[in-house]
């Protein structure tokens, strides 16, 4: 049985006596240990030693962005790239759950993905893991007025009727107008 004394880097101190020859000491964080103990009784020896319990310099972090999927449900064309920041250095692998799986692996960017809720998890090279959820929707369906301001042209050849398209909506909002045909 021992009394001991055990100081972190920052100078906080946990003390107590041990009940036999062992000690555990749990949710003990990364950094550097000093640790006295003494022997209660003859002989009253003093033990003084250091350790390190070596840790990330960070927490892992994932960053998420994505890139909807355009027009028709159906489309394959939805994205999701992860970033990963912090934990263990190296090399970063990085998985896929959801309508479309991808097992572990270094690539990051994620293509050809369907609609629905995604979970993008990342893993350190200790194997800490950080997830994060994205959802790739469809967008709604275009929806438009279309009105001409002339049913019947006079003449052979006029070009005097006009088409105004208004109220558009849905889609991705990034719209591109394009007039197909003889009308």
């Amino acid at each position: 049985i021992f009394d001991y004394v055990i100081t972190d880097q920052l100078g906080n101190v946990r003390s107590g006596r041990s009940t036999s020859v062992e000690l555990k000491l749990a949710n003990l964080t990364a950094g550097k240990y000093s640790v006295v103990a003494n022997l209660v009784g003859v002989p009253y020896c003093e033990i003084k030693t250091e350790f390190t319990i070596e840790g990330p310099a960070a927490a892992l972090e994932i960053d998420l962005s994505k890139k909807e999927i355009t027009c028709l449900t159906g489309n394959k064309d939805g994205e999701i790239v992860a970033t990963a920041t912090g934990g263990w250095t190296g090399d970063y692998q990085y998985k896929l759950d959801g309508p479309v799986t991808v097992p572990y692996g270094s690539e990051n960017h994620f293509t050809n993905l369907t609609a629905g809720t995604y979970t993008v998890t990342v893993k350190d090279v200790s194997g800490c893991e950080v997830s994060g959820p994205v959802v790739l929707s469809n967008p709604t369906p275009i929806t438009a007025t279309i009105v001409s301001d002339k049913t019947l042209l006079a003449c052979y050849n006029n070009q005097d009727a006009t088409i105004t398209v208004t109220t558009v909506a849905g889609g991705s909002t990034n719209y591109k107008y394009t007039l197909h045909g003889v009308l």
